[in-house]
């Protein structure tokens, strides 16, 4: 745990960094700017449809309060859920955009700056980077889709929105940090055999995207965590390798 506690602190410390914030800055702006518009101009108009959709299903009459005041609290519900719905969208969209573009430059400054002494051995590819990533955002718009009628179950939203934000940090930045760094087998067992770890790390990220205006920094937040922490453990690693007398001092 205490090796999870300092990558948070180290990514915070790099948030800081010159010329951090603008790099990370333009893909979270943009995809609050796409899904706050969405939101705006379409979640009010569905909340209404789906209420009526709701209302007119033959299972669910009898249990519906009757009248004006039920169908408002019906929308007003449909509507906070739509609002929890668009909170793994835009962390979504901000990691694809993130990993697409802006995420190669954070790392590789992140990578010069405070882990010179890692090898580069370039396991992975940048093409295989990309496939993962759109893959990962299309299986979340999946999940989004699908579990739809549970975003009315109260809480499922939160916990919903929590794990899939996880899962995609653990999916996509495990392979963007190491695919320079780590040769072909590190890239495929360090993270297995971190696996808890990883993702407990991006669980504890994750929760920004629950913390208004904070959530702005979730997806770049999670980006550093997964640098430090897995830049730190590759090299731990290796050097045990090296010296396995040494000992583990993780």
């Amino acid at each position: 745990m205490l090796a999870i506690f300092r990558a948070y602190a180290r990514a915070l410390r790099s948030l800081l960094l010159p010329g951090m914030l603008r790099h990370f800055a333009w893909p979270v702006l943009v995809s609050v700017a796409v899904w706050t518009g969405v939101g705006l101009v379409f979640w009010g108009r569905l909340a209404r449809l789906l209420t009526g959709l709701i209302q007119r299903w033959p299972a669910l009459r009898p249990h519906l309060p009757a009248g004006g005041v039920g169908e408002q609290g019906i929308a007003t519900a449909i509507h906070w859920a739509l609002y929890f719905l668009s909170l793994p969208l835009m962390f979504a969209t901000s990691v694809l955009l993130l990993e697409l573009v802006a995420l190669p430059v954070i790392l590789e400054k992140v990578a010069r700056l405070e882990y010179p002494q890692v090898e580069r051995r370039r396991g992975g590819s940048q093409w295989t980077s990309i496939k993962r990533t759109v893959v990962s955002f299309l299986i979340a718009v999946v999940l989004i889709t699908i579990t739809l009628p549970l975003w009315l179950v109260p809480g499922f939203g939160v916990v919903f929105s929590l794990s899939l934000s996880a899962w995609l940090n653990y999916r996509s930045f495990t392979y963007d940090v190491l695919m320079n760094h780590a040769d072909a087998v590190e890239l495929r067992s360090l993270p297995e055999r971190r696996r808890v770890r990883l993702l407990l790390l991006a669980l504890g990220a994750g929760t920004l995207t629950l913390v208004p205006i904070a959530n702005l920094l979730a997806a770049p937040f999670a980006g550093l965590t997964f640098a430090h922490y897995l830049l730190r453990e590759l090299h731990s690693d290796r050097t045990d390798s090296e010296h396995p007398t040494s000992g583990d001092s993780r």
